[in-house]
């Protein structure tokens, strides 16, 4: 994170109908310029004329016209049907149905206008209102039932079941050797005479069809300054080399380096990457969902966020996270105005929420920022509430780890919401501080995952997501002062 000063990441409460109703009637009303805006800065009156129904409708529907132009779409939105929609979803947002920000620029949970099918424009019955958080970038439209980084309501709702997912660390593994020995791509399978014929082709030395030269690209180094391949089995070929898991990770890192190309030293490689991906259980840093370790079309394809965005990309900055939660964060380093939030994801959890929307529907998205939890922080020593039970990995030679051999990561704040109750899952960095010099004599710089390394003693396997881990501080808070549980912070140490 960029910014020193954090504001409340809980999302607004809901507006009552009467009360929008009256918002959307003054948005709708001709503008008057107030008396205290006289002299003020073009840069702060703006600001001022965003902070109203009225001025976000016209922004947002001005913003929506000039991109259809820019793209050649078809669009007719005005400020009034974004008014409509307002009122229409009761200031909710429609994929999750949590209260949006309508008054405040640079805030959590803003309210953005989404395009529910991609490959048109901002036309009245494609469009809906959604919290900026889910306000993901689609680079291309793709089959329904191929999926993509668009979120919908299904999804959603269905996030909370996707974390619940099984990871095939066998096959992960296997997957990441394959994508370090850096196999070739496949070779040109025709050879010999190329071309030209008598009508001027020339033979693809992938496909073996004749083909006019406007069909191939050009190539300098090549004799005839033409390619081998034709521009289609060229596309193919570059398409199928991103369906593995080396050519997604090199065109992960290619993109980022053009990104970070104004913005100081490139600290990447694939290794890095590769390693990330498997500290990480092959799972999205945010919210915990297995990831799509290709290129896609498809849900949960993983991409490289950095947790800093003043800082370029290296190996201590850079996580993996599925796209749907790669939102950009325009805020944080360019604002000129006062920043109370951001639409980039921070450690999230997707579990259901006391909180109730006034249609009924429950929240089921809950956004953490590390500053949150600043204000509440555990004793040291103890994790949640548990006492910590410690114990030493040792390999299969019987001697123990040295720190050389130790690849891991902490988080170091997490919060758990129930359905009750918020638990501080707490202050991580000390405790592993603690075990690095009483056990290893080592220091730890991250923890990927934390929920995959807690066990509870009584059922002997792994609190898989943090509903288990809040139903089993529940029964122990509401119960005896004495903890009838012991979670155990299994380490996973990689050679």
């Amino acid at each position: 994170m960029s910014s020193s000063a954090i504001h409340d990441d809980k999302p607004p409460s809901p507006i009552c109908h009467e009360a929008l109703a009256q918002m959307v009637e003054a948005a709708r009303s001709p503008w008057k310029r107030g008396p205290g805006e006289i002299g003020l800065s073009r840069t702060h009156s703006q600001y001022l004329y965003r902070s109203t129904l009225r001025g976000w409708s016209v922004v947002a529907a001005g913003g929506a016209r000039r991109r259809d132009r820019e793209k050649g779409r078809q669009g007719n939105i005005d400020a009034n049907h974004l008014l409509d929609l307002v009122l229409e979803q009761g200031g909710l947002c429609a994929y999750s149905g949590i209260p949006m920000e309508m008054l405040r620029p640079n805030s959590h949970w803003r309210i953005s206008v989404e395009r529910i099918d991609t490959s048109q424009g901002y036309l009245k019955g494609n469009c809906c209102l959604i919290a900026a958080e889910f306000n993901s970038s689609v680079s291309r439209k793709a089959d329904p039932h191929s999926g993509s980084a668009q979120w919908s309501k299904q999804k959603v709702q269905d996030v909370l079941h996707a974390r619940t997912g099984q990871v095939h660390l066998q096959r992960l593994q296997e997957g990441t050797v394959i994508a370090r020995l850096g196999t070739g791509r496949s070779r040109t399978k025709y050879t010999g005479f190329r071309g030209p014929d008598c009508d001027g082709k020339w033979r693809c030395g992938c496909c073996g069809i004749w083909k006019d030269n406007m069909q191939l690209f050009k190539r300098v180094s090549s004799g005839n300054g033409l390619s081998y391949t034709c521009k289609e089995c060229s596309w193919n070929g570059k398409s199928r080399w991103r369906q593995t898991m080396r050519g997604h990770a090199l065109s992960q890192l290619s993109n980022a380096r053009n990104r970070a190309a104004n913005r100081g030293t490139f600290r990447l490689e694939i290794d890095d990457i590769l390693n990330m991906l498997w500290t990480q259980g092959g799972r999205c840093y945010y919210s915990g969902v297995p990831l799509h370790c290709a290129a896609g079309p498809a849900d949960w394809v993983w991409s490289i966020e950095r947790l800093d965005n003043s800082v370029t990309y290296t190996k201590q900055n850079c996580v993996l996270i599925a796209r749907e939660f790669q939102t950009p964060d325009y805020s944080r380093n360019t604002a000129k105005n006062p920043v109370f939030g951001t639409a980039q994801w921070d450690v999230t959890f997707l579990v259901p929420s006391s909180q109730s929307c006034t249609n009924g529907r429950r929240l089921l998205c809950v956004k953490i920022t590390a500053a949150a939890c600043e204000t509440r922080q555990p004793q040291k020593g103890c994790f949640a509430g548990y006492s910590l039970q410690r114990s030493v990995e040792w390999r299969s030679d019987g001697r123990p780890w040295s720190p050389g051999d130790i690849s891991l990561k902490w988080e170091g704040r997490l919060k758990v919401f129930g359905l009750q109750r918020s638990l501080v899952i707490g202050e991580v960095s000390p405790l592993l501080e603690e075990l690095a010099e009483s056990e290893t004599g080592s220091f730890f710089s991250r923890l990927g995952r934390g929920f995959t390394s807690l066990w509870s003693s009584q059922s002997q396997a792994p609190l898989k997501s943090a509903a288990d881990v809040s139903n089993l501080a529940g029964q122990s808070i509401h119960g005896s002062s004495k903890l009838p549980h012991t979670l155990t912070l299994r380490i996973h140490i990689f050679s």
